[in-house]
């Protein structure tokens, strides 16, 4: 049963090489704007806004089905980000794979939208993408990116990058699970830290070695 991680050293370097990740000096050709509830999608919405209108990415990516409970739906952010200014021929759209669904409410899961964009990215032939999540949920979100690469032998062909959105209140309410769980947001990194270790013994992520082990290898280090 793997470990996500048993070396503090490892995993000291892995959060911070996340955390505070930079963009590559070329235009990402897609972002995958992770779904996120209400109360925090104008989080990666505005960031991803922000990108766009930089000329950091060429594309920005939906996926278009199996919201979690209390996430905007599909329309609705297209329609928030056309308003905003994004051409709506670069809006591309995919499906959550189905293997990672949480079998007691239906929804995918952020497993489920990495690896649904990562086969997506794959059928494209896309090589320099990111992925957009809520500060709070950025690491497990990167970490989901990786390892679907992994998943889909694309680990030495493919360069992701972390973009964390807008800084969002540590004290504001924030949906959890599937909006299953209401905390402030505070109150949820235990259970975030938590489910990458669970979702890594699982087998659904890679574990921290393997994840810095690719960040050296897209950065050339």
């Amino acid at each position: 049963m793997p470990t996500f991680c048993d070396d503090q050293s490892v995993l000291f370097q892995l959060t911070h090489r996340i955390l505070c990740d930079s963009l590559p000096p070329r235009q990402l050709e897609v972002v995958y704007l992770f779904d996120e509830t209400a109360e925090s999608a104008s989080s990666v919405i505005d960031q991803a806004f922000s990108l766009y209108k930089l000329n950091g990415v060429r594309r920005i990516a939906l996926n278009n089905e199996g919201h979690p409970a209390g996430s905007i739906s599909y329309d609705k952010r297209c329609e928030e980000l056309i308003t905003g200014g994004v051409v709506p021929q670069d809006l591309v759209a995919f499906k959550p794979a189905p293997e990672f669904r949480d079998p007691k409410t239906g929804c995918y899961s952020t497993n489920s939208e990495a690896d649904g964009f990562v086969r997506f990215i794959k059928e494209q032939g896309y090589t320099l993408i990111g992925g957009i999540r809520q500060p709070l949920f950025q690491i497990r979100g990167f970490v989901s990116l990786v390892s679907a690469l992994f998943r889909h032998g694309l680990q030495e062909m493919v360069r992701a990058y972390n973009i964390p959105g807008r800084r969002l209140s540590w004290i504001g309410k924030a949906l959890h699970s599937q909006g299953n769980v209401e905390e402030e947001r505070w109150q949820l990194l235990e259970r975030e830290r938590d489910n990458i270790f669970k979702y890594c013994e699982w087998g659904h992520l890679v574990t921290a070695p393997e994840v810095l082990q690719y960040l050296k290898w897209r950065d050339g280090l």
